[in-house]
């Protein structure tokens, strides 16, 4: 089926699969990332951002289980990039895929940007010694120093009888485990 490309239609894309069809270069009056969507990201050399889309307005189904998998390519340097009409309220609905960038609010407060991530990725070693939390928390080892989880860390579980809560959604390299490891938590996590 050809959908209209007018910039009065709003669209709900959901799965794998969804933009089969659909006329890339229309502007959509709104549009709304679903259930499992995979939406890449391309930044320019002057930092010009593109999306598969163009439409006045973006959402994320609050009703989605599943993220949304985030892929951004293209130059990001230290400073933070806007990434055009996601908000920082959807931060945690979003998995973004690309190592060695993470997902920070934008300056404005409410809009959501990329940026490097402060260390590069690595193998790291769980500690949990604050609050048990994937996230945020200096709970990982990379060597002897303190630090926390990066996407595409390798992460390893000798601790013995570990409980790790996971927090918000992650992508990992790889996973050891050579003690007994009880991971909780309604996030998605990625190998």
């Amino acid at each position: 089926a050809t959908l209209p490309t007018e910039d009065k239609i709003a669209l709900t894309i959901s799965g794998t699969g969804a933009f089969e069809g659909l006329d890339q270069s229309a502007t959509y009056k709104s549009l709304t990332l679903g259930e499992g969507v995979a939406w890449e990201v391309t930044i320019d050399e002057d930092g010009t951002v593109s999306q598969p889309w163009t439409a006045s307005s973006l959402t994320i189904d609050a009703t989605a289980q599943s993220p949304i998998l985030l892929t951004v390519s293209g130059t990001v340097g230290e400073d933070p990039i806007q990434l055009p009409n996601f908000k920082a309220a959807d931060k945690d609905k979003i998995l973004l895929l690309t190592v060695g960038l993470q997902l920070v609010e934008a300056e404005d407060g409410e809009g959501l940007a990329v940026q490097e991530t402060p260390r590069e990725v690595g193998i790291i070693h769980w500690n949990g010694v604050q609050e048990g939390l994937w996230w945020g928390k200096q709970n990982w080892l990379l060597g002897e120093a303190a630090t926390t989880f990066l996407n595409g860390d390798t992460v390893v579980f000798n601790k013995e009888d570990a409980a790790v809560t996971l927090d918000k959604n992650a992508v990992v390299a790889g996973v050891y485990v050579t003690n007994n490891v009880a991971i909780t938590g309604e996030k998605t996590l990625i190998a």
